[in-house]
């Protein structure tokens, strides 16, 4: 397939004989009581936090390479919301904001400024009803982006000289793929337990844990890991505002590393894949539970000394937009928080906010969306690709198997919304949900994970 790419960056490449520096840092941004929360169709609001909701941060040296990723505990980042953070952190660390990564974990005990149709809209709703918007309590968008500007600061202050061990785990029995074709040759997400309608599930699943260890090269103490996984954030289902399952991966990792230790975790390419296994009655895991799972497949993964090499690169997937049709705005809102709300089902709500955020999308850039790709080598051995959005697990698995490092780490939902990217086949699908949200046309999973590639095979060895 034909596509146009723009090189957006490229940091020099050391010797693996320079010193790697390596520093970790986390900031606390849990919400004020009373804002909203995210990962509905509906307004909610947390009263309460059950756990610290975190911005982590991992900063990295070498030579003239530099790099930050940043991973927090909300839903998705807006655009514009990651591209002041990157700027910010860039002004703190010096580290190019082409080399810098912002993705969120994606939990739904997140708080909700991220959003560019939600908060818009229920705004507007409030304001229509002559009610305070809750959204704005105590400026806490501009606390958020200080606080990962914060912990990315931090992180290049605590930096020191540093080891790298790196792995690829197995977590059996956690994810599973959400999206079933039924007997009606409908594709259906969560179609509930032993439903006898199910015929199979509609893609993959990705059992695998990525993940590195950082340690201290005067002591060999660990002081920070990195890791992801294809599943979806969702374990916890409470009104506080919670981390979820990273968090309590982080309170398992330091029964074994010690108190300090920052596990930053990130969700991989688990747009199709969540925690719900439906051939069982069994209730599904908690986040104590895939938390200890997940810490469990990170302490039996068989961990490897590996000479860093750092290097990053980055580039830009030109990704066509769903045309705009005449009339779809006023009525999609209509149907979020107008009149027609009232009676509108769960689908006509995706579609209805997947119009408005198509539309938004190309007022802001064009009918082609720029989507940002990034690159991190840490080794000969280990390279971590952070992409936008909820990228299907099929797509992240292409990467991987075309890879020419040993180990791929994927990050998804970095420097953009959060939406979905399903695979081209997927469109074909009937009553999919993903489908119905994602604002993009067939093919553009397959472009991001092109352009992954490549930037990959640039930086092999």
């Amino acid at each position: 397939m034909a596509r146009s790419l723009l090189l957006l960056a490229i940091v020099a490449t050391p010797t693996p004989a320079t010193d790697f520096l390596v520093g970790a840092a986390a900031a606390d941004v849990t919400p004020p009581a009373g804002y909203r929360k995210a990962g509905s169709y509906q307004e909610v609001f947390g009263e309460t936090a059950a756990d610290p909701i975190l911005a982590k941060a991992l900063y990295f040296a070498q030579g003239d390479a530099a790099g930050v990723i940043v991973v927090c505990d909300v839903c998705g980042l807006e655009r514009n919301l990651t591209r002041t953070i990157r700027e910010g952190i860039a002004k703190e660390t010096g580290v190019p904001v082409a080399a810098v990564s912002v993705s969120a974990t994606h939990t739904h005990g997140g708080p909700m400024h991220y959003d560019p149709i939600f908060v818009e809209l229920f705004a507007e709703r409030a304001k229509a009803a002559g009610k305070e918007d809750r959204h704005h309590l105590g400026d806490y968008p501009t606390k958020f982006v200080a606080g990962c500007v914060k912990a990315a600061a931090g992180a290049k202050k605590n930096a020191w000289p540093a080891t790298l061990e790196v792995a690829t785990g197995r977590v059996p029995g956690l994810t599973f793929n959400r999206r079933y074709v039924m007997k009606d040759g409908t594709v259906r997400m969560n179609p509930g337990k032993l439903n006898p309608d199910v015929v199979r599930p509609a893609g993959p699943v990705d059992e695998d844990l990525p993940l590195a260890v950082f340690a201290d090269a005067r002591t060999g103490r660990p002081f920070a890991s990195l890791c992801s996984f294809a599943m979806h954030t969702t374990t916890y289902g409470g009104p506080a505002f919670s981390a979820d399952h990273p968090g309590h991966l982080q309170t398992e990792l330091r029964k074994t590393f010690g108190d300090g230790f920052v596990s930053v975790y990130a969700e991989g390419c688990a747009g199709d894949a969540n925690q719900v296994n439906t051939a069982t009655k069994d209730p599904d895991p908690t986040p104590e539970q895939a938390g200890a799972k997940l810490a469990a497949g990170f302490r039996t993964a068989k961990r490897t000394p590996s000479t860093p090499s750092l290097a990053v690169r980055s580039g830009e997937v030109p990704a066509p937009l769903r045309d705009d049709r005449p009339g779809d705005v006023a009525r999609s809102k209509d149907i979020l928080i107008g009149e027609r709300s009232k009676k509108a089902g769960f689908l006509e709500q995706v579609e209805a906010y997947q119009v408005l955020l198509t539309h938004q999308m190309r007022t802001e850039t064009g009918d082609k969306r720029p989507l940002p790709v990034q690159a991190f080598r840490l080794a000969d051995d280990f390279a971590v690709v952070t992409l936008p959005h909820e990228v299907f697990t099929a797509i992240g698995q292409e990467v991987r198997r075309r890879s020419p490092f040993k180990h791929t780490l994927l990050v998804t939902i970095a420097n953009e919304v959060d939406c979905y990217v399903p695979t081209a086949k997927a469109f074909e699908d009937r009553g999919s949900y993903e489908v119905a949200n994602s604002p993009y046309k067939p093919g553009v999973g397959e472009l991001l994970a092109d352009e992954a590639v490549r930037l990959l095979k640039e930086l092999a060895p």
